[in-house]
C-alpha cells in the first residue's frame, strides 16, 4: 500500500490521474493551498482517497 503527498500546485483532475498510475494507494496527505481544489470534501470525491 502506498501513502500520497499532495502538495496542492496539480488540479484535482491531474492528481486523481497520478494516484491511479501509482495504484494502491491507501490514503493521502494534503499539505498545500486550496486555491485550485475549492473545499476538501469536492477533492476526496475527485481523487476518490
Amino acid at each position: 500500500m502506498r501513502m500520497v503527498l499532495i502538495d496542492g500546485e496539480h488540479y484535482p483532475d491531474v492528481t486523481a490521474w497520478a494516484i491511479k498510475q501509482l495504484g494502491d494507494v491507501c490514503c493521502a496527505v494534503f499539505l498545500g493551498g486550496t486555491e485550485k481544489i475549492g473545499d476538501m470534501k469536492s477533492l476526496e470525491e475527485k481523487i476518490g482517497v
